[in-house]
């Protein structure tokens, strides 16, 4: 996002360019009105010194730099018009969602979820399972890895599963997920995962747990608050990084 590709650079500016990053930050007006003649006079600088400062941020052009700008333009339009249609106790909700999306996002590095996403995509065979309230997220991951044409496998009772696991080999691959990491009939199952030299990827809350003894990889979904419905959402977030990873490769 260019907001945050300009803030992230803006130390290594120069006085000239710093004022330009600041203005754009601040625009309010349609940004596909912009030239860069014109950001030139409305700075008093000169062109080339808009055009050089386009390229420093790794764009070929400043018409492809207002394409990227626009979009942060929309952006802010339609965060000021949600505001206006939402009362302040649903702002505070919007805002505990994002931050629990957002850590969410922080906590998983994009190569853990690559190699969580080759496994996946690899494995001749796929078992997902979670206990309880994280079952949702277990039956749901498995219904999207079912449209992509893999072989994978979901029961809702403890038995079942382990009965699945024993059939599969170190070419196949578990996913349990459990946010506390502590639920005993997903520990049984990463048990007998482990003896079997299978491998388990985990999706578990950012804490130390059990379950993490037992996986090959982990990935976190947010603690964030300790409100239920937020990790839910961090949850769901989650599983739908992996559905979206695994379906654009598929």
């Amino acid at each position: 996002m260019i907001k945050a590709l300009l803030k992230s650079k803006m130390s290594q500016f120069s006085k000239q360019e710093k004022n330009i990053a600041c203005y754009l930050l601040e625009l309010e007006f349609d940004a596909r009105i912009l030239t860069s003649n014109a950001l030139a006079e409305q700075l008093g600088i000169s062109q080339s010194t808009v055009i050089r400062f386009t390229q420093k941020l790794g764009y070929e052009s400043f018409r492809t730099f207002l394409v990227d700008l626009n979009k942060l333009y929309l952006d802010d339009q339609r965060v000021k018009e949600r505001d206006l249609l939402t009362s302040g106790s649903v702002k505070k909700l919007i805002s505990r969602y994002e931050d629990a999306i957002h850590e969410t996002n922080v906590l998983n590095n994009s190569d853990t979820i690559k190699q969580a996403v080759e496994l996946i995509i690899n494995a001749d065979r796929i078992v997902v399972y979670g206990a309880a309230n994280s079952s949702i997220f277990a039956e749901y991951l498995y219904s999207q890895l079912n449209k992509t044409g893999l072989f994978v496998q979901f029961s809702k009772g403890t038995h079942a599963s382990l009965v699945s696991v024993a059939q599969l080999n170190s070419k196949s691959v578990i996913v349990l997920i459990s946010q506390s990491g502590e639920t005993e009939d997903t520990l049984d199952i990463a048990k007998q995962a482990k003896a079997n030299d299978i491998p388990v990827i985990v999706l578990t809350g950012h804490h130390k747990n059990s379950l993490h003894e037992y996986a090959d990889i982990v990935l976190y979904s947010s603690d964030y608050a300790k409100n239920l419905m937020n990790i839910r959402i961090s949850q769901l977030f989650l599983v739908d990084i992996l559905i979206q990873e695994i379906t654009e490769r598929k």
